[in-house]
């Protein structure tokens, strides 16, 4: 289990790239079942993801 502390580092990528990964797998398992909901879901998850590995990055080339 990871804690929270008030030293934890901002912006933490590999954090993401770990997120979007099991999002990816976890969504394989809705597009065998066939559940369109839930994978539309996930595709928005993956992409909010992005995004945040996007600002992420960023954010650690302003402070590098």
């Amino acid at each position: 289990m990871m804690e929270v502390s008030a030293d934890h580092e901002i912006g933490f990528v590999p954090a993401f790239v770990i997120g979007t990964l099991v999002f990816a797998l976890d969504s394989l398992v809705f597009v065998v079942v066939k559940d369109w909901g839930a994978v539309a879901f996930h595709a928005y998850a993956i992409f909010a993801l992005w995004q945040g590995f996007n600002a992420a990055r960023q954010y650690k080339s302003l402070n590098a």
